[in-house]
């Protein structure tokens, strides 16, 4: 079973999600890049960024006896340039200084008419898309709350 998740750049317009990779594989490496070097990582070809990548991993993880310890694991790779993504441009929130509580006003509803849901309106995880699919479950439970009907009063 795969589940279909949001963006994804140049990969093909989309992420998914298979629950059966945690049974085949030990382990993930996720990479983030912010400001200048992702600017300058969005114009390289995708296998020079995982070259990158590993280059980073083994000089951190190399010994005298294996010098690249991640090229000799490494299985494949997906790279996402969310910077092309039409309503992400590369953007995700971060807690500042002052700001406790402030994903808890964000998340709040409009009357029972507007609903909000995204990675800065969860008040446990940032940023991340885990987050941002919580949220979407909670704001469409409140929707799904408000059009069912109250039961009709007892006699």
């Amino acid at each position: 079973e795969q589940v279909r998740g949001g963006g994804g750049g140049s990969g093909g317009g989309g992420v998914w999600f298979d629950p059966s990779v945690a049974k085949r594989t030990k382990e993930v490496v996720t990479f983030f890049a912010c400001g200048n070097l992702a600017d300058q990582l969005s114009t390289m070809p995708a296998q020079e960024v995982v070259d990158k990548a590993l280059d980073q991993l083994d000089e951190m993880f190399g010994t005298e006896s294996d010098p690249k310890p991640s090229r000799r694991r490494f299985t494949g790779s997906h790279v996402a340039d969310w910077s092309t993504e039409k309503f992400v441009g590369g953007a995700y929130t971060h807690p500042t200084l002052r700001s406790a509580g402030s994903r808890g006003v964000l998340a709040a509803p409009v009357g029972d008419r507007i609903f909000f849901a995204g990675e800065a309106t969860h008040v446990g995880i940032n940023p991340c898309m885990q987050g941002a699919m919580e949220t979407g479950i909670r704001a469409a439970a409140q929707v799904l709350a408000c059009m069912t009907p109250p039961p009709p009063p007892r006699p």
